[in-house]
């Protein structure tokens, strides 16, 4: 006699793992007076501050940064560290999940979580063993697991920082970072969230204050900042990979928006190139 087939479980009991990937865990330490505005990495980015304080921007936004935090960063965004006036050593995990909402940028950091440092340490010790063994890897994961359950948590009590109009805005800029699309047009933004091009107009004001057009020229300018100081990339290219047709019009751009041309930006920040 044959056993029965077992039940399928029904769809309501199936549950995606919430990461996909952990991408890598470092421990750094960044000497006194450093300054520098980087992109973050094509991933999720967590980071506890162990030892040290500094002045960090997100965006238009700006946070005093001291040990315990917990700093959340989003894919391919450009953030300024600086005013540090001794070294600071921090944990830094990444990790890829494609459905995980990432933080709005007033919600980015949290305060006095030291208790998490043996989940941050473990997670970088597994990332440093060579080819990790399967128990090593499920032991990072569990880590990572537990921190990003507190993130969950920490959002959940929080009181709402911004209206829930702008959240829809953080939606769009996601998917518009991610794919690089920087000259998006307001009605293919509309049809990624199913609203109307007006909704798309007052959620992007009440997230950033600008409309969508200016938000995208300030990302793409504030982007092109980034590649001009640390990119060997020329001008022209820089341009291109922006989505400017001429670089006539991207240097126009971008003198109106950091007060002098690429050339002579790219002089003052030392970088090679053209």
């Amino acid at each position: 006699m044959r056993p029965p087939h077992p039940a399928p479980l029904p769809p309501a009991l199936a549950v995606v793992a919430p990461v996909s990937q952990i991408v890598g865990a470092w421990t750094f330490v960044i000497g006194p007076h450093h300054r520098t505005q980087v992109a973050t990495p094509p991933c999720h980015l967590l980071h506890l501050v162990l030892s040290g304080h500094y002045r960090l921007g997100v965006g238009e936004r700006q946070y005093d940064i001291h040990p315990g935090d917990l700093i959340y960063y989003a894919s391919q965004e450009l953030v300024t560290w600086h005013h540090n006036p001794a070294p600071v050593r921090f944990h830094s995990v990444a990790f890829a999940a494609p459905d995980w909402r990432v933080p709005d940028p007033a919600e980015r950091v949290i305060p006095r979580q030291e208790a998490l440092e043996p989940h941050f340490a473990r997670i970088v010790a597994e990332a440093r063993a060579p080819g990790a063994e399967i128990p090593g890897r499920v032991r990072a994961f569990q880590s990572l697991l537990v921190i990003l359950g507190l993130v969950v948590d920490h959002f959940r009590r929080a009181p709402p920082q911004q209206p829930a109009l702008a959240d829809l805005w953080w939606e769009v800029e996601a998917h518009v970072r991610a794919t690089g699309d920087l000259h998006c047009p307001l009605a293919s933004m509309a049809r990624l969230i199913g609203r109307s091009r007006n909704t798309v107009h007052r959620a992007c004001l009440a997230a950033t204050g600008r409309s969508p057009a200016r938000q995208l020229r300030y990302l793409r300018l504030e982007l092109a900042r980034h590649l001009l100081a640390y990119s060997p990339q020329s001008i022209t290219g820089i341009a291109a990979a922006l989505g400017y047709p001429r670089v006539q019009e991207f240097s126009r751009e971008f003198a109106r928006h950091t007060g002098q041309p690429p050339t002579r930006y790219r002089a003052t920040t030392g970088s090679a190139g053209e």
